[in-house]
Formats: C-alpha cells, structure tokens, sequence
C-alpha cells in the first residue's frame, strides 16, 4: 500500500454538510474524502462557514486567529463541524468571518452586477485563502502532504505559497489545483477596486506574467494562477484533459481551454496536467427497476424528497412531480424514452 497521507482540501462548497451544495464541486467535496478514506489516507476539508456552517447541531469552535489582509487584521474563527455522514478519516472544517456571510446567512456565493463581476466573491475567497494559508504556515494539520486546491475560489493559497515571504514554509507542501468549471475564472483587476489584488495583498512583489488574464494584462485570472502555480492539475476525465489544451469554438458548441489553453499546454508538456474520470456513488442496495411502471414510482419519489427539502425544492419538480405520478397512475403507459441532461449551458447542453 503507497504511503498514508494526510490532505487539506480548500473549497466553497461541501455537500457533507447542509445546504453545503449549489453545484457540482459540493457533489465531489462530499464524495472524494470519503473515497481516499477508504485508501487509508486522512483528510480534512476546510471551507467558509458563511455564519450558517458554525451553527449547526454539535459544531466545536476550536480556534480564533488573525491574519493580515487589505491592510488590516483581521480575526477569524475556526470550527470542527459534524458532516451528515461520520467517515473514519474525513474531518470538516469552517472558517468564520463576517465578509463570508455578506451575501446573507448560508448565502454560499453573491450575484455582482455585470460591471464588477465577481467582486464580493473574490473579496471573500481571498480572505478565506489568506487564512487558509496562515492555517497551514502556523501547523495547524502536522504533517501535513497535501494541499487540494478546488476551482479559482481557493487559487489564491497558491499565489501566497509561491510568492508572500510570511508563507515560504508552504511550499514543502504539495498543492493539486482541481479545474471543476473553466468558464469560470475569477477575474479581478490588479489595482484600482476593493476587489483587487494589490488591495488584498499590497505586499505582495511577484511574476505577474504568471497569474495575469491573457486578454486582459491589468487583470488577475484566478483559475490561470491554480494552474501556473500548482504542482499538479487535475481535469476530470483524460479526454477532458485533451479538450481543454485546445481553443474554444463556440460557433461550433466546442468549449475547450476557454483562453488558458495555453497554460494548460505547458502544464501537460511539463507533466503536470492530469485527467481522471469522475466516477459516481450509487446505494450498495439499489432497487433496480423490474417494470416501467416500478421505474415511475423510483423516479417519482426521488422527485418527492427533492420537493422535500427546501434547499433543492423547485417549481422544475413540481412539474416532474405531476407528470410522474400520471404516469404511474396510467393503466397502460405508452413507450418510454429516458435522457439525462447534466446543466443547461453551453458547456453541458445547447
């Protein structure tokens, strides 16, 4: 068996934990620590709390501290937190601070307007990714292997491993940067705005050819930086991986590198770019369906605990549920035809 590790994972979501999920990232950060615990390995997850994540039932607060950022210190609050599931090996984590609730409690991320996209979520995520970083830097997982980077929202601890003085222990630390949606990268000016770079970190002096947008030379590019600057990138399936070294052409529904194609070039020619399939989880006693009809009443009281929960209920299922349950109630249903559409946007669905 290859060697025991012990891996900090830095996201914005986790579905291990309630109302953790709004897309696909909380899906792999609820099911990937659990799958490396199963390999033995020890993971923690670490995530903003968004006030809601610190409240619930059996939440331990065990640590404050500050960290330097815009200019001032700000003081932060650490939570040990109960997943739904308990998973030998697999520990959650949440930061505290009022910047990470500024959308509303539980508010995971904020809707800017169009002329400064991504403001309050850059803002917040930098502050979460300082103080991730000062976590690491002050020992607070001893021997620690491992740093998993998950989407630009956590891409800024490798801007800080590689070039803020106060973190050089981190870079004998491994990081992995996870691309889960490169149409979306986290771009901020340099100067000029609350929600720049050189107002988080005016410190800082580093190569900026490396994290800079490749259309935009006064921007930072977050997922650009996660790429250049992480030891290992991780796509989520070998073709994917393939895909994305090539040019988007989205008169040709073809969404590929999406203007960092060549960052990921170089990362592959370098060795660093890795594509593994996503697998998926599926119950150990699944009910296979042995009719059509044993097939609508699956389908339909799936649709029924979706409606159940407030988190995922919507006017969509209320739909699904009725035509669902006319099906099942049909005494001789017609012929059935099944599909399966992932996302609606251009990446997923035209």
């Amino acid at each position: 068996m290859s060697k025991t590790m012990r891996i900090l994972m830095l996201a914005a979501e986790n579905d291990a934990l309630p109302g953790g999920k709004v897309g696909g990232i909380g899906d792999v950060i609820r099911d990937v620590p659990k799958a490396l615990s199963n390999l033995g390995h020890n993971v923690t997850v670490l995530t903003p709390g968004y006030n809601a994540f610190s409240q619930l039932p059996g939440a331990k607060l065990i640590d404050q501290f500050s960290v330097t950022f815009a200019g001032a210190e700000e003081k932060l609050s650490l939570y040990k937190v109960p997943g739904r599931e308990s998973v030998d090996g697999v520990t959650h984590w949440v930061l505290e601070h009022p910047l990470f609730a500024i959308g509303g409690t539980g508010q995971i991320y904020c809707h800017d307007a169009a002329d400064r996209p991504f403001a309050t979520d850059a803002s917040k995520f930098a502050l979460f990714s300082a103080a991730a970083a000062q976590l690491v830097a002050d020992d607070a997982l001893p021997g620690l292997d491992v740093v998993h980077l998950h989407d630009w929202h956590a891409a800024l601890y490798a801007v800080l491993r590689r070039y803020d003085p106060s973190f050089t222990s981190l870079q004998a630390i491994r990081v992995v940067y996870t691309i889960h949606n490169l149409s979306l990268q986290g771009i901020r000016p340099l100067h000029g705005d609350l929600s720049c770079f050189y107002h988080w970190f005016p410190h800082l002096d580093m190569d900026e050819s490396m994290i800079v947008d490749p259309r935009y030379n006064d921007c930072i590019n977050l997922a650009r930086a996660g790429i250049n600057l992480s030891d290992r990138v991780h796509a989520v399936s070998p073709t994917y991986a393939s895909e994305i070294q090539r040019p988007s052409q989205p008169e040709l529904g073809f969404i590929g590198g999406e203007g960092l194609e060549h960052d990921l070039m170089r990362a592959n020619h370098e060795g660093r770019l890795h594509g593994i399939l996503n697998g998926a989880e599926y119950p150990e006693k699944s009910m296979p369906a042995a009719s059509r009809k044993q097939l609508y009443k699956l389908c339909l009281l799936a649709v029924q605990g979706l409606q159940s929960d407030e988190k995922t209920s919507h006017p969509a299922n209320i739909v699904a549920e009725k035509r669902l349950q006319q099906w099942c109630d049909d005494p001789k249903p017609n012929g059935t035809l099944l599909t399966s559409i992932g996302r609606i946007t251009n990446q997923k669905m035209d």
